[in-house]
C-alpha cells in the first residue's frame, strides 16, 4: 500500500482535489491525541493501491500551531511515498513559501497548481514547464472545481509509484547565498548522523530559523561539541537576524520564481471579489449581512429538516406500532419500542438538521465569506478586550467547542489564551444548534426561526459581556492586531459540499450517536426501576432536583436532560424521548410544552457549559481545576439567572 501525502496552504482548494481523488471511499476521524481532523482516504492507481492523506492546511513548516505540528510531524515520521502540493494558481507567490520548504524534505513531489479557472479570470498565465525546470519536479494545472487537470493527476501519480522515482540529493536553488551556504555547511556535519542525514537540509534550515523542536534533535543526535559547532555556525553574524533572515530569503526565492513563470496581464474590469467586498466588508452592511446569513442558515435548516424529520418520525412511529402489537410481554415491548426505537430515533432525528448546517456553514467556507467574518468581527473583539485573533478558534467554536479551546493555542500570551478558552464555551457549537433546532420547532412551531435566532443572539450577547468580564479580572492588556489572508470569493463545488456534510454525519454517528443510544438505554432502565416506583430513579433523582428549577418552569423531564445533557448535548433529545415515552417527540413537546417553557429551557441549554469533553479540554489547556470549576459555576448561574429574567419579562406578554 502506497502512502500519498496532500500538502497545502489553507484555501488552497486542498480538500476538494483529496475528495476528487478519493470519493466516497474516505474516513474522517482525529489524529491521535489532538483533535485535528484526520482524513484518509483509499484510491486505485492502475495497479497500484495508494492510501491519501489529506493534512491539515499549513503556510509553512515551522510549527505555531497545532495544525502545522501535526503536517510537520507526518512528514518527518511517515515518511510517505510521494507529496502532492497543492498551490493556489491565483496566489503563486504566497503558496510557493511552503512549496520552497517541502523541497528541503528530498521527497518526490507533484505540484498541482489548482484555481486554473480563477487565474484565466484574473488574467493569469503560469509557465508551468518552466516551474517544473525550477522547482527539479513534474508540475500539473489544473481545477479541483471544473475538475480539469485531475485525469492527469491520477496517471501522474500512478506513474511516479510505478517507476519510484529517485530524488536528486542537491537543491538547485540560490547555492551562493549566504542563507544556503550556511544550509549546505550544517547539512555535511548532519550527514554523519545515520539518524538526521535522511532529513538533512530540512533540519539545517530550521536550525537556522532557531526551531526549537528541531534544536533538541540536533542536540541528541550530535553530541555536545558537534552540536556547539553547528550552532556557531547557524549563529554567526552572517545570518544574525535568524529565523527572520531565513524567512525573507525563502520568500525571496518565492517571489523570483514567480516573477519569472507568473505573468499577470492588465484587468479591464473590477474584479467580482473587489465588487463583493465592497459590500460584505463595509461599514454599515457587514453586521446586518453577517446576521443575515445565520438566520437564512436557521431558517432553512428548519423548513427543509422539518420535512424530512417529520417523515422519520412517521416511520419510526410505524415501527413501534408494529413491535408493540406483536410483542405481549410489556417489559421487552417498551424496552424495545421506548429505549431502542426511540435510542436510535433519538439520533436519527438530529441528521437532516446536521446535514442541512454543516452543508450551509460549509457554502460560506468554500465561497470565501467565513473568513470575511472574522475579518469584520476583529475590531469588536477589540472592544471585548481579546486578541483579533481570538476570532479564529470562536468562529471554530460554531462547530465544536473542543477543537475551538485547542485551536487558542496559537495566541501568543497566557493571558490571551485564557480570555479566549473562557469565551468559547458561551459560543453555540453545532450540538447545541442542532438539538436548539430540533426541539424549536416543535415548540415554536412556524416563529422557530425568529425564536431560535433570537437564542442565538442572546448567546452571542453572554459571550460578549463574558468576555468583558473576564478582561477585566483577568488581564486589561491591549491586544493586538490581526493579519490574515482574505480568499478571492469562489463558486463551492457541489461534489465537495455533498462529500463535506455526509462526512459529518458519519462522524456525528461515530462519536456521538453510540453516545446518546447508550444514554437512552440507561435512562430507560434508571426510569423502569426500581418497578414499585412510577419513574423509577428517574423519578428518584428529577423530584430531588426538580425543586431548584421550579422558578423557570421545568419538568422533571426537563430537568434530568439538563445533565445528561452535560455528557453530550445531542443526548438531550434522547432523554427527553425516553421520560416522555412518545412515539413522537416533537407532537408531545409542540402538546404539552408551553412558548414560555421552551423558550426559558432552551435558553438555560444554549447558555450552561457545552459537555464533558469540552470540560476536559479546558481542564488541559488551562492546567487549573481553579478556571474550569469557576467556569461551570459561572455558565450555570449565568444559565440560571438569564433564563429567569428571560421568563419574567417574556410572562408579561405571553
Amino acid at each position: 500500500m502506497h502512502n500519498i501525502a496532500i500538502v497545502g496552504q489553507p484555501n488552497s482548494g486542498k480538500s476538494t482535489i483529496f475528495n476528487l481523488l478519493t470519493g466516497m471511499n474516505q474516513t474522517v476521524g482525529n489524529w491521535p491525541g489532538v483533535t485535528v481532523e484526520k482524513k484518509e482516504g483509499r484510491v486505485k492507481l492502475g495497479d497500484a493501491d495508494a492510501k491519501l492523506t489529506d493534512l491539515p492546511g499549513v503556510y509553512g513548516l515551522t510549527p505555531l500551531t497545532m495544525d502545522e505540528k501535526v503536517t510537520r510531524n507526518y512528514l518527518l515520521n511517515e515518511n510517505p511515498d510521494l507529496i502532492i502540493n497543492v498551490l493556489d494558481g491565483s496566489a503563486m507567490e504566497r503558496s510557493l513559501y511552503l512549496s520552497v520548504q517541502l523541497l528541503f524534505l528530498k521527497m518526490p513531489v507533484i505540484f498541482f497548481i489548482n484555481m486554473s479557472d480563477i487565474a484565466e479570470k484574473k488574467n493569469i498565465s503560469i509557465d508551468t514547464k518552466r516551474l517544473g525546470e525550477l522547482l527539479g519536479e513534474r508540475v500539473l494545472f489544473g481545477s479541483g472545481k471544473t475538475e480539469k487537470g485531475i485525469k492527469e493527476l491520477k496517471s501522474e501519480i500512478s506513474e511516479m509509484l510505478e517507476s519510484k522515482k529517485s530524488v536528486s540529493d542537491n537543491i538547485n536553488i540560490e547555492q551562493e547565498n549566504t542563507v544556503f551556504r550556511k544550509i549546505n555547511t550544517i547539512a555535511q556535519i548532519l550527514d554523519s548522523n545515520e539518524n538526521l542525514k535522511r532529513f538533512k537540509y530540512f533540519y539545517s534550515l530550521k536550525l537556522l530559523e532557531k526551531d526549537e523542536e528541531i534544536e533538541n534533535i540536533a542536540k541528541k543526535g550530535l553530541g555536545r561539541k558537534t552540536y556547539a559547532e553547528v550552532k556557531e555556525i547557524a549563529e554567526s553574524t552572517e545570518t544574525s537576524k535568524g529565523s527572520f533572515s531565513t524567512a525573507d530569503w525563502l520568500y525571496s526565492i518565492s517571489r523570483g520564481i514567480s516573477g519569472e513563470v507568473v505573468t499577470k496581464g492588465r484587468l479591464s474590469h473590477i474584479s467580482l471579489t473587489e465588487e463583493l467586498d465592497n459590500i460584505f466588508l463595509s461599514r454599515y452592511f457587514s453586521l446586518p449581512i453577517f446576521f443575515l446569513a445565520f438566520f437564512m442558515i436557521f431558517f432553512i435548516t428548519f423548513n427543509f429538516g422539518g420535512v424530512i424529520n417529520n417523515l422519520i418520525e412517521l416511520l419510526l412511529h410505524s415501527i413501534s406500532l408494529f413491535v408493540s402489537r406483536n410483542i405481549s410481554i410489556k417489559f421487552i415491548s417498551d424496552f424495545l419500542t421506548i429505549g431502542v426505537i426511540g435510542g436510535v430515533g433519538s439520533v436519527v432525528s438530529l441528521i437532516p438538521y446536521i446535514f442541512i448546517m454543516f452543508f450551509l456553514l460549509q457554502i460560506l467556507e468554500d465561497t470565501g465569506y467565513m473568513a470575511r467574518i472574522v475579518f469584520v468581527m476583529d475590531r469588536y473583539m477589540h472592544k471585548i478586550g481579546l486578541h483579533g485573533k481570538s476570532f479564529i478558534p470562536v468562529v471554530l467554536g460554531f462547530g465544536c467547542s473542543v477543537p475551538a479551546v485547542m485551536a487558542a493555542r496559537t495566541l501568543e500570551t497566557r493571558s490571551d489564551r485564557l480570555k479566549t478558552i473562557l469565551l468559547i464555551p458561551f459560543i453555540p457549537c453545532s450540538a447545541r444548534l442542532t438539538v436548539i433546532i430540533l426541539l424549536g420547532g416543535a415548540v415554536f412551531g412556524a416563529s422557530a426561526p425568529i425564536f431560535t435566532f433570537t437564542l442565538f443572539l442572546i448567546s452571542i450577547l453572554m459571550a460578549v459581556v463574558s468576555g468583558l468580564i473576564f478582561s477585566r479580572f483577568l488581564s486589561k492588556e491591549k491586544s493586538e492586531g490581526l493579519i490574515m489572508d482574505l480568499p478571492d470569493y469562489k463558486t463551492p463545488n457541489i461534489k465537495h459540499l455533498l462529500l463535506n456534510s455526509y462526512f459529518k454525519v458519519e462522524d456525528f454517528l461515530k462519536r456521538a450517536g453510540t453516545l446518546i443510544f447508550i444514554i437512552s438505554i440507561i435512562i430507560f432502565f434508571a426510569s423502569y426501576f426500581p418497578i414499585g416506583n412510577k419513574g423509577g430513579l428517574i423519578d428518584y433523582m428529577g423530584h430531588f432536583i426538580s425543586p431548584l428549577f421550579k422558578p423557570l418552569g421545568f419538568d422533571i423531564g426537563m430537568t434530568v436532560s439538563l445533565i445528561t445533557g452535560f455528557f453530550a448535548k445531542e443526548s438531550v433529545v434522547s432523554t427527553l424521548s425516553v421520560l416522555y415515552n412518545s412515539d413522537s417527540l416533537t407532537g408531545y413537546i409542540s402538546n404539552h410544552w408551553s412558548v414560555l417553557d421552551g423558550f426559558t429551557y432552551l435558553l438555560f441549554m444554549m447558555i450552561y457549559i457545552p459537555c464533558i469533553a469540552t470540560a476536559v479540554v479546558i481542564k488541559q489547556e488551562t492546567k487549573s481545576w481553579k478556571f474550569l470549576l469557576g467556569l461551570v459555576t459561572y455558565s450555570v448561574i449565568l444559565a440560571y439567572g438569564i433564563s429567569f429574567l428571560s421568563r419574567s419579562l417574556l410572562s408579561l406578554f405571553l
